[in-house]
C-alpha cells in the first residue's frame, strides 16, 4: 500500500479501532530476546490498566511450548480483529498514535523498570519444568561463556552495527573474573558460532578444561544453560541479557559474577548499551576499542 493511501486508511480506521483492543504489532525481525522486552512492556501496560496484547511472531512461536505462560500476552495473526488498534511503539511515528500518556507511563525497553515480577510469572515456571534449578557445589568454579555470532557477523550491515573484537573482549572479561571471582576449574562455551569459538578462543584452555556446547543442543537448551550459570561472560545479545537476568533472580547474589560489554550497537546512545544491569561487571573498553574489528 502506498504511503498516501495507507495514511488515509489509518485516518478512516482510527475512530473504529479506538474502541477495540490494543495490539502491539511486533516486528518480524525481532528475535526471542527482543520480543521478551515487548512482552515485558505489554505486562507492565496491563498493570497500568491498558488492555494490551502483542502480536505473536514466528520467532516467538517455538518458545511458547517451553514458556507457555507467555501465551497470555499474545494474540496470533488469526485472532486479530478488524476493530483492534495496531500499535507500533518502537518508532517516533508509532509512538504518536499511542493512547494519551501511554508511552510516558510505560516506556518500552526501559531497564530501570523491575523485571523480577515478569520473570517469576512468565519465564521461571517454564524453566523449572524444563530443568529444575539446583545449586551445585562447583558452581563458583565453573565459568560459562556465551558468544553471539550469527548475522551479527555474517551480514555486512549488522556487522557494522553490532560487530566488535569478541576474542579481545573475552580475554579482558576472563582476566576480570579470575581476579575478582576466583579460580576456574571448568569452562563451557555456548554459542551459535561454535566453530568460530573453537578457532579463536583457544586461550581459554590455558585456564581450565573447555567444553563447547553442541550446536545441535538448540537455542532453548542454550538459554536454559545460561540461565543456570552462576559465573558468566556474555556478549552484546538481548537473548543473553534475559538468561543472565533469570540467573540473577534464581540466585539473588551473583550479579557481579556476570560480565558484559558496555558496547551494544553503533546506532544508539553512542554505542553504549542501555539494557545491561549496572550491577553486572561491565567491561568499559577493550584494547584497540570497540571499533577495532571494523578495520580488519
Amino acid at each position: 500500500m502506498r504511503p498516501a493511501v495507507r495514511s488515509l486508511a489509518d485516518r478512516l480506521l482510527t475512530p473504529v479501532r479506538s474502541r477495540g483492543r490494543l495490539i502491539v504489532w511486533t516486528p518480524d525481525y525481532m528475535g526471542f530476546g527482543n520480543v521478551l522486552y515487548v512482552l515485558h512492556w505489554v505486562s507492565t501496560a496491563r498493570s497500568r490498566g491498558y488492555a494490551l496484547w502483542a502480536l505473536e511472531t514466528p520467532a516467538l512461536r517455538p518458545w511458547l511450548s517451553t514458556f507457555p505462560e507467555l501465551a497470555d500476552l499474545v494474540v496470533t495473526p488469526e485472532q486479530v480483529r478488524f476493530s483492534d488498534a495496531r500499535l507500533m511503539p518502537f518508532s517516533p511515528a508509532g509512538r504518536e498514535r499511542l493512547p494519551g500518556g501511554m508511552y510516558a507511563a510505560v516506556k518500552p525497553l526501559d531497564p530501570a523498570r523491575p523485571f523480577a515480577d515478569f520473570l517469576n510469572r512468565y519465564l521461571l515456571p517454564g524453566l523449572e519444568r524444563h530443568t529444575p534449578f539446583t545449586l551445585r557445589p562447583d558452581d563458583r568454579t565453573h565459568l560459562w561463556v556465551n558468544v553471539r555470532r550469527g548475522d551479527y557477523y555474517s551480514h555486512p550491515r549488522h556487522r557494522q552495527e553490532y560487530g566488535f573484537d569478541v576474542a579481545s573482549y573475552v580475554r579482558v572479561a576472563l582476566a576480570g573474573t579470575l581476579a575478582q571471582d576466583g579460580p576456574v576449574e571448568a569452562i563451557t562455551v555456548v554459542s551459535d558460532g561454535i566453530d568460530w569459538c573453537q578457532a579463536h578462543l583457544s586461550f581459554l584452555d590455558d585456564v581450565a578444561p573447555v567444553t563447547f556446547a553442541p550446536t545441535s543442543d538448540g537455542p532453548v537448551r542454550n538459554f536454559v544453560d545460561i540461565a543456570h550459570a552462576r559465573r558468566l561472560i556474555l556478549t552484546n545479545s538481548t537473548f543473553s541479557y534475559w538468561a543472565a537476568m533469570i540467573g540473577n533472580v534464581l540466585r539473588g547474589d551473583n550479579h557481579a559474577e556476570v560480565w558484559a560489554p558496555r558496547f551494544f550497537d553503533r546506532t544508539t546512545n553512542e554505542g553504549r548499551s542501555t539494557l545491561v544491569d549496572e550491577r553486572w561487571s561491565i567491561v568499559e573498553d577493550i584494547p584497540g576499542g570497540w571499533d577495532s574489528i571494523l578495520s580488519r
